[in-house]
């Protein structure tokens, strides 16, 4: 998960967007980051889906910046989904707050 020029890159992406919505506390750095599963919630769910995304039988290269917020965006909306129909939007609102 770490040593791979196109996995580096990912995260390198993932850095950048996370700077960007003033996340840079939970940015990856080395492989132990990987999986440190103390930051936001909304950046542990995006961390997942990278890592599942890389392990899947046919790989797909998440090396773009685009590619990343794509996978946020649809997280999110899948997310909201669920929230609107159990009633519990302002949940949402918290966990996604820097990516709304």
């Amino acid at each position: 998960m770490w040593d791979c020029v196109n996995i580096k890159q990912s995260w390198g992406n993932l850095n950048k967007i996370l700077v960007r919505k003033n996340l840079g506390n939970d940015v990856i750095t080395d492989y132990e980051d990987v999986f440190n599963f103390d930051k936001s919630a909304a950046t542990n769910t995006i961390r997942l889906k990278i890592i599942q995304n890389f392990i899947q039988v046919e790989r797909r290269t998440l090396n773009s910046e685009e590619q990343i917020e794509l996978i946020i965006t649809e997280l999110i909306k899948k997310e909201k989904y669920v929230a609107i129909k159990n009633k519990k939007v302002a949940k949402i609102q918290t966990k996604w707050k820097q990516f709304l």
